[in-house]
């Protein structure tokens, strides 16, 4: 893994001195690839109760976003409401 992480590097640095955005572009998927790797092994290590805490974490913090947009979306359309009456 670390090597692959250093050849990686590597092939981005050449990338950016040569100017070369077919390396740069594939230095940086390969280090994406590495990271994602990494992460998954380390999912993969933590117990069940915690990935459930931070999935109902992040519904939690979604449907909060989601009923503040709509509130401001319909203000939005209370404005609209009259022209497109208009029109019809």
């Amino acid at each position: 893994m670390l090597l692959a992480g250093g050849e990686a590097l590597a092939l981005l640095l050449v990338g950016l001195g040569l100017r070369l955005r077919v390396l740069v572009g594939a230095g940086i998927i390969a280090i994406s690839l590495i990271v994602l790797q990494m992460v998954a092994d380390a999912v993969h290590a933590l117990p069940s109760w915690m990935i459930l805490l931070v999935v109902g974490l992040a519904l939690l913090a979604g449907g909060t976003i989601l009923v503040i947009w709509k509130d401001s979306l319909g203000t939005g359309l209370d404005k609209l409401r009259p022209r497109w009456r208009a029109i019809g």
